[in-house]
């Protein structure tokens, strides 16, 4: 009787351990070091005579390479638009139009391209009872911000030009540099207020030999 009683007590024991089942992510906190921490990403096995899933461990530094891999390529917040608009009326009368396009690649550095159109007309110019000038052309320009307000900017320039007077060259180049700053306007906008000066100084420049204030626009998404 005492075998008997003794057998059916080692099998309900076995049964008892038998349904407590197994999961794979069962793991002893004690069995986790701090530098080997990880989670478990579920992956459907390719064997489908199983039908099962199969649990493998990512480490942190793969979640980290991840993570740099999606922050890393062309970002649709980081364009920016912006340029100067220019209107002058007295002794002569001043048009320009200059959009631009630029990339956001740090919070310190921008750069882009531009294009440009400025209008000149003044009476009694040199002898012309209507004196005109166009410039048409493009630009290149780079943005260095070393704190938020501050703005230092190298922008070189090639124009076209054509009007009354038509000289043989046909194409005059610009490198303007300056500096100015920053007001905020809007959520990711903002108002620059700069002193340009053309270091090149070519014959028909149109900023001539002089420093000249320029005020713009730049808002971004």
């Amino acid at each position: 009787m005492k075998n008997i009683c003794l057998l059916v007590t080692v099998l309900l024991f076995s049964v008892s351990v038998l349904g407590q089942g197994f999961r794979y992510d069962t793991i002893p906190a004690s069995k986790v070091t701090p530098n080997s921490s990880f989670r478990y990403d579920t992956i459907r096995n390719a064997n489908r005579s199983t039908g099962g899933e199969v649990y493998y461990p990512q480490t942190t530094s793969q979640q980290q390479k991840v993570t740099e891999k999606s922050s890393s390529g062309f970002k649709k917040e980081n364009l920016v638009f912006g340029g100067t608009f220019g209107l002058y009326f007295g002794d002569y009368t001043s048009l320009n139009i200059s959009p631009q396009v630029g990339y956001r690649f740090s919070k310190y550095f921008t750069a882009g391209v531009g294009i440009g159109y400025t209008y000149y007309k003044e009476d009694n110019y040199y002898g012309y009872e209507d004196w005109t000038q166009n410039y048409l052309g493009g630009n290149i320009y780079a943005q260095l911000n070393p704190v938020s307000f501050l703005r230092f900017q190298v922008q070189p320039e090639l124009y076209g030009f054509w009007g009354s007077y038509q000289p043989d060259k046909k194409t005059v180049a610009c490198v303007l540099v300056g500096g100015g700053i920053i007001l905020p306007a809007g959520r990711n906008g903002g108002i620059s207020m700069m002193v340009y000066y053309d270091v090149l100084q070519e014959d028909y420049s149109p900023y001539g030999n002089q420093v000249f204030f320029s005020v713009g626009y730049t808002f971004g998404f």
